[in-house]
């Protein structure tokens, strides 16, 4: 195919957008779109090139998977030798084990699927997962052994044909996304099948390209396409977030906007300006830019033990753009021209092959040796022992049991009744609070049970938009308010992360689902206000005579039992904690919500665990955190005694 200046100019602009996303989330918040434009991007380079060798009779597979070798391999095998030295020298034992696996699988190309496994891409923090990245270029990958085989089996039957198998894949893949993003959104995020469309987007516009492209100088087409297309693109970079459910419906937006950038052709008015010299010169190190610069973001934050400033951020982002500059001048180049003793074909697999398999050994080797523990002093890793070890209740622990009906976990807590004193109801929060739950029934001499489910808020029609539909938020809560209805406690205890109910919708709130609303991801249903309304008035009317609810409990920015071992290990102080007014301004609307119902109880949990404007992270040198939003059984311990309060406080009149 004919070089494109403009097409180096927009892979700048996806770079930009994905590096700026990763540094300063709220300066671009859609970023992660630029994996979509380079996705466009990689299906109509390589498809064009893949049409042009079958039309002159002289394409080969050897010959496509060396240019593929030669173009992918040498830069990122330089950041895994980065990222596996570095990683050894700082990362803790069990982080280094799992990095072993994310190394592996690199080299694999089935980045996808172990992080898939392992991880949320918008979770944070992500410091211990620097190869994370990784997941899109696994994707490409399998790509490139699917469109070969495609054009290998059917190119006999004509162009056309090959077209129309490529269409029929992508509109199939493209429904597969849009139903995986509310079915299994991870699954949407990081598979090829949900994401086939978007590559093969870029391929039947260079299949059509003869036909198409030679058209499209006549008329305003050219200059309205390239500003739509630049205009769809920043729509999304700026309007798309981590609450936006992705890809589905939504990604058609960056993805038509690089198709329609690419098909008005260098002359058209927003191509002109991408392929000027700075935007060239950005595109051509995009791939070492994306290769080096999460790497760099995640080591920084890692070794920081804190919020790292915004002015070494961009340092950070700075050496990953003078690293890719090295790596492009003196990796790339040089062996995508056949220099450095690469010249054969053999020479380039034979290297290829080589590195693979000492890289392979090395992460394998991490893995089996559980991340070399013998590195850390015993004394630091207790850091991390102690955020998970029981405290002394003073009585019975809470006990593990099952009720017909009940889904999640289910523990009694306190002397055995026939019908407990109170229930707690919640998520992975109310759970992360049973030793505190054991402690306060120990306290009080109430019997209770502590009924939860991780990832699913305690209120009606609750589900978490990041979990599968068959996850059952929405069922188990209402087994949750059946089972309280059919024998009430006197008291029922919600405890939740209500601070992110942005992150949710409410399914079974008045009115239901809007028609189609599958089809605008973006347009959740259900309001907070109505699950808190509908799920108190259902208790209410159940018979329950006391509601208690807990403040969603400080949250941190990073793993704090992590932190302090690191701290320990290095002889650093760590950042003291959050400070409670961020706390406070997250959770004073949802203060509202709960406290407008009448009788309800509130426990402050912030007033325990913050004071003189900072929210600790540790207490007695003990974790206050199990990691950087879950508090530890010590920090439970210390909410026993306000429990025990609200649970033998006056009843609602």
């Amino acid at each position: 195919m004919k070089y494109r200046r403009d097409i180096d100019g927009l892979r700048a602009v996806a770079v930009v957008s994905v590096v700026v996303h990763h540094a300063f989330a709220s300066l671009s918040p859609g970023g992660y779109v630029g994996v979509d434009i380079f996705f466009v991007i990689s299906g109509f380079l390589i498809g064009g090139i893949i049409r042009d060798e079958m039309q002159e009779g002289r394409f080969s597979l050897l010959g496509f998977y060396e240019r593929r070798v030669r173009r992918i391999l040498p830069a990122l095998f330089a950041v895994l030798l980065f990222c596996l030295g570095t990683a050894c020298l700082l990362f803790l034992p069990e982080d280094l084990n799992a990095l072993g696996g994310s190394l592996v699988a690199a080299l694999l190309f089935v980045s996808n699927f172990f992080f898939l496994l392992e991880i949320d891409y918008f979770a944070a923090p992500l410091d211990s997962y620097p190869l994370l990245h990784l997941w899109s270029l696994a994707v490409e990958e399998q790509f490139y052994i699917v469109l070969p085989a495609v054009f290998l089996l059917l190119w006999r039957f004509g162009r056309r044909t090959v077209f129309l198998t490529v269409a029929a894949f992508s509109a199939l893949s493209f429904l597969a996304s849009v139903a995986a993003v509310e079915l299994y959104p991870s699954g949407a995020f990081y598979m090829l099948p949900t994401r086939f469309w978007e590559l093969g987007a870029g391929v039947l516009l260079a299949m059509a390209a003869p036909d198409i492209l030679a058209r499209r100088r006549a008329g305003p087409g050219p200059a309205l396409a390239s500003w739509a297309g630049a205009g769809l693109i920043a729509v999304s970079v700026a309007a798309f977030s981590e609450r936006t459910a992705f890809p589905g419906a939504t990604a058609v937006l960056p993805v038509l906007g690089a198709v329609l950038l690419i098909w008005a052709g260098p002359a058209a008015p927003v191509n002109r300006l991408l392929a000027t010299r700075p935007f060239v010169a950005v595109g051509l190190i995009s791939y070492s830019l994306y290769l080096w610069h999460w790497p760099l973001l995640s080591f920084q934050q890692y070794a920081t033990l804190g919020p790292v400033p915004p002015l070494q951020v961009a340092g950070a982002v700075a050496l990953s753009a003078v690293m890719a500059t090295l790596s492009y001048y003196l990796i790339e180049t040089p062996v995508r021209r056949r220099r450095l003793g690469l010249r054969t074909r053999r020479a380039v697999f034979g290297a290829a092959g080589g590195t693979m398999a000492a890289l392979a050994a090395a992460g394998v080797a991490l893995v089996m040796g559980q991340g070399w523990p013998a590195r850390w002093q015993a004394s630091s890793l207790d850091a991390i022992h102690a955020a998970y070890r029981p405290v002394d209740l003073g009585g019975p622990d809470a006990r593990r049991i099952a009720r017909p009906g009940l889904g999640g976990f289910v523990y009694a807590v306190g002397p055995d009744k026939a019908r407990p004193d109170f229930i707690v109801w919640g998520d992975s929060h109310g759970l992360a609070m049973r030793r505190g739950v054991a402690k306060a029934a120990n306290d009080t001499g109430l019997s209770g049970l502590l009924i939860g489910k991780h990832a699913c808020m305690g209120l009606l029609g609750a589900r978490y938009m990041k979990m599968p539909a068959w996850h059952g938020c929405a069922a188990h809560n209402a087994a949750v308010m059946d089972y309280i209805a059919a024998e009430p406690p006197e008291t029922v205890v919600l405890i939740s992360r209500w601070a992110i109910h942005d992150l949710y919708e409410f399914l079974e709130t008045p009115g239901g689902r809007a028609p189609l609303s599958h089809l605008l991801p973006m347009q959740r249903q259900g309001r907070f206000e109505d699950a808190v309304d509908a799920t108190l008035t259902g208790l209410r009317a159940a018979g329950v005579a006391r509601i208690v609810w807990m403040r969603t409990v400080p949250e941190q920015t990073t793993d704090i039992p992590r932190t302090l071992a690191k701290a320990a290990e290095w002889g650093r102080a760590p950042a003291p904690g959050s400070p409670h007014a961020a706390h406070a301004a997250r959770n004073d609307g949802i203060d509202a919500l709960f406290d407008r119902f009448p009788g309800t109880v509130r426990i402050a949990s912030d007033a325990h665990l913050c004071a003189d404007g900072i929210c600790p992270i540790a207490r007695e040198g003990v974790a206050l955190y199990k990691d950087q939003t879950h508090i530890s059984p010590f920090a439970a311990e210390g909410l026993a005694p306000a429990l025990a309060q609200a649970l033998t406080g006056p009843l609602a009149e």
